[in-house]
């Protein structure tokens, strides 16, 4: 792309908070789609085309964890309402979480071996409706009849109208068209707009759920690391890590704690490739920091196809039925790490920390890492 057809990041940016801020939501649709499209633009490295389905399929792994019930109401657990219409998005999850008798740490692969023929259905229903309703709406500014379009975001070839019937179909061309550099703006700078989505997100759900919300508890519930337990796989990491502290190398002999690689501050990711095993005291000094050159090289010989890590983790997860989304997590990798300035602090050990090397960090992610083969979506 040549640099004159570059957009500029702090209008594009101004012009982005703008239609976050602008008009009334009926739901919180725009918001989990925005979402997942701004993880999806860093996981797949400035795609030019997105494709509305897997959209859709990401709002609902955004969706899942929250249909668990809430128990900050001193009355009793609920559904925290996000919608004002009678059957949306949650309400249909979370129907089907109630009926088949899902804890509040099964993940939507849990969901899908409890009732595949159902899961299929109630999948397909999800998607359609984010390709009908937020999808073509999402970059209208106001509401109602003084509501204005503005493409500045994507292109496609269909509005709200569309029916989800001919969503279902094959041929139904999905294709979300991103305007010159967006989606490479939308990946580099989806560390800072998360947390800002995040936040007006969970804005809306206090709204509609005023009566029974804690504020200080509603970010956490929604958005929390702690959404699926990882107890599963703490042992047979420990044990793949030879019962070694991933950062510091000593040796595990109490309770290992399992630390997201990328901090899920950074980039929300529960894949095998982004857990690691650590002391308690190595996990809590680094904390949301993102990790140092060393171990920035060691974490991504787990990338290599030809590599035993690799090999270890693939039977790992296989054997344990957990995600591993190579691509996606080294793709999250790239947008968190390659766009930061020279001098950035990263974390080594304890209080000791590190000024990040553009150019040794490029090496390490750009130049000795190829785009690994997929490993399944999970």
């Amino acid at each position: 792309m040549d640099e004159a057809e570059a957009p500029d990041a702090i209008e594009f940016s101004t012009r982005l908070l703008q239609l976050i801020d602008s008009g009334r939501l009926t739901a919180t649709y725009k918001l989990a789609a925005l979402t997942a499209i701004v993880d999806l633009c860093a996981e797949l490295g400035a795609p030019d085309t997105l494709s509305a389905r897997e959209v859709g399929r990401r709002v609902l792994e955004l969706y899942w964890p929250q249909t668990s019930p809430f128990t900050g109401d001193e009355r009793g657990e609920l559904v925290l309402r996000q919608s004002t219409m009678q059957s949306d998005i949650l309400e249909k999850l979370a129907r089907f979480r109630r009926e088949h008798g899902l804890g509040r740490r099964a993940g939507p692969e849990d969901a899908a071996d409890a009732a595949p023929a159902q899961w299929r259905t109630l999948e397909a229903d999800v998607i359609a409706t984010v390709v009908k309703e937020p999808i073509p709406r999402l970059q209208r500014f106001g509401s109602g009849a003084a509501s204005t379009e503005d493409r500045f975001i994507y292109d496609i070839t269909w509005d709200e109208k569309v029916s989800k019937t001919r969503v279902g179909q094959a041929e139904f061309d999905d294709k979300m068209r991103f305007r010159p550099g967006i989606s490479d703006l939308l990946g580099r700078l989806g560390p800072l707009l998360r947390p800002v989505l995040q936040a007006r997100w969970a804005t809306e759900v206090a709204k509609r759920n005023s009566d029974a919300v804690d504020d200080l508890q509603l970010s956490d519930f929604l958005f929390g690391a702690e959404r699926v337990s990882l107890q599963r796989v703490r042992g047979p990491l420990l044990e793949l890590q030879e019962r070694r502290c991933f950062y510091c190398g000593g040796r595990i002999s109490g309770t290992a704690e399992v630390d997201h690689f990328i901090p899920w501050s950074r980039h929300p990711d529960n894949a095998l490739d982004n857990l690691v095993v650590a002391h308690d005291r190595c996990n809590g000094a680094k904390s949301d920091s993102l990790a140092a050159t060393d171990h920035l090289a060691v974490w991504l010989h787990r990338f290599r196809d030809e590599s035993a890590t690799s090999r270890s983790l693939a039977d790992l997860g296989a054997e344990l039925a957990w995600p591993r989304r190579s691509p996606r997590t080294l793709g999250a990798a790239r947008a968190v790490y390659l766009p930061l300035p020279t001098g950035t602090p990263l974390w080594r050990t304890d209080r000791d920390f590190e000024t990040l090397d553009r150019t040794a960090v490029h090496a390490l992610l750009v130049d000795s890492v190829t785009h690994p083969r997929a490993q399944g979506s999970g």
